[in-house]
């Protein structure tokens, strides 16, 4: 009786007492709208003359992504021109600016490799300054990745002067020797940021905040655009179909970029790097550097002003039991610029010894249509024993020098 009793007292008691409220995490669609609005809104309105910090609308709805830092657990996204919006911990305070951080994804872009898998070849062809299809990609910025730097204290105050050249070499540029926009200032990570970035980074102006008008600084640096990894280097490149000479450095989070040539308002930009990301993961093949032809022996470039010929010779040692003991290959790769009559020798490479089971040497022809005549690929193969598990041995490297210099970049 006792017994009964209790159960219909607990029972009774669940029935008066309300359950705990439970708060909800906020919707990322809407707490993304919110920091959109605070730098983007008064831009797209006209009432503030600045660049988009985001870009004029998402690239994308809110996305569900794997996340890197908890195995089996997803997290919210959205694609914009500039960056990409992550919400890494929902349970977290939403009103805190860590909240909603904004991607590393010119870093990853800068250590894509090209790879190789049963849906075909995987590039990470993008240009990071000027049009597409131009110098430089994102991969070859790579050779300019320092985190942190140890820049020398005597190039502090000093013009911008250093030219990434399409070697990967390092040239100088004087053109702009006068211009206090370059001058080398402490930054962090060890490294030095031109005036002109600095000033950007740290301008002020109007932004919206819980619906209000404020004035103050626009930015926290290291939250929109994070510290720099690489020095800050002129680049000769093509922007809207004219050559132009940029000056550029790669943030954590964003790349900015300073063109003289533009208007005072907009000679600082921050590049597209979310739309780049973003159409490297969803269309591949436009992210593609080379038609992948396999013993491809020659091909005349884009604007059929350059042609390119490559020849093999295979070396084979036997044993005297006629048994295969190894074998390697010389190759040599041919310009011409007068349809074939004369040729010049750019390069001379060798494979093996012990290429046993792979052994091959292709040209590669650059898909984009404005290829300059200078652009040429190369994949070669050299392995004893290939497998999935070894890898096949298979190298692409790149030439923006008509196959006098190579760059690796990347294989299986």
């Amino acid at each position: 009786m006792r017994r009964r009793f209790w159960t219909l007292g607990l029972t009774m008691l669940a029935v008066l007492v309300p359950s705990l409220p439970t708060t909800a995490a906020p919707s990322p669609a809407r707490v993304f709208q919110e920091r959109w609005q605070r730098h983007d809104s008064l831009v797209t309105d006209g009432s503030a003359q600045r660049s988009w910090t985001w870009g004029p609308v998402p690239l994308t709805d809110v996305l569900l992504e794997p996340d890197p830092q908890v195995a089996d657990r997803e997290r919210a996204v959205q694609y914009f021109d500039k960056g990409r919006m992550e919400i890494n911990n929902p349970d977290a305070n939403e009103h805190d600016l860590w909240y909603v951080t904004s991607g590393l994804l010119p870093i990853d872009l800068m250590h894509a490799e090209t790879s190789w898998d049963h849906n075909g070849w995987h590039d990470a062809f993008i240009a990071a300054i000027g049009d597409p299809g131009s110098f430089p990609t994102y991969r070859d910025l790579q050779v300019l990745y320092q985190n942190p730097a140890t820049e020398s204290s005597a190039t502090i105050n000093t013009p911008a002067h250093d030219l990434l050249r399409p070697d990967l070499s390092i040239g100088v540029v004087n053109s702009f020797h006068d211009d206090p926009a370059t001058l080398l200032r402490q930054g962090s990570n060890g490294h030095f940021v031109p005036q002109a970035m600095l000033d950007f980074m740290q301008q002020t102006g109007k932004t919206l905040r819980d619906g209000q008008v404020t004035t103050g600084m626009i930015y926290d640096p290291v939250y929109i655009f994070g510290h720099p990894v690489t020095p800050a280097v002129w680049v000769e490149t093509t922007v809207a179909g004219k050559p132009q000479t940029v000056l550029f450095q790669v943030f954590e989070r964003r790349v900015l970029t300073y063109n003289p040539a533009n208007p005072p308002a907009f000679q600082v930009e921050m590049g597209n790097v979310g739309a780049h990301y973003y159409d490297w993961l969803t269309n591949p093949q436009a992210a593609r550097e080379y038609d992948y032809v396999m013993d491809q022996s020659q091909f005349t470039s884009a604007d059929g002003t350059t042609r390119y010929r490559l020849e093999l010779k295979i070396t084979t040692i036997t044993a005297p039991n006629n048994q295969l003991i190894q074998d390697g290959a010389t190759y040599w790769i041919y310009q011409s610029t007068d349809g074939g009559k004369t040729e010049t020798l750019q390069f001379t490479g060798q494979l093996g010894p012990d290429c046993r089971s792979t052994l091959f040497v292709s040209l590669l022809r650059p898909r984009a249509s404005n290829a300059a005549p200078q652009h040429v690929g190369l994949m070669t193969g050299c392995a004893l024993n290939p497998s999935s598990a070894r890898g096949f041995g298979i190298t692409v490297a790149t030439s923006y020098t008509g196959g006098k210099t190579w760059q690796r970049r990347g294989g299986n």
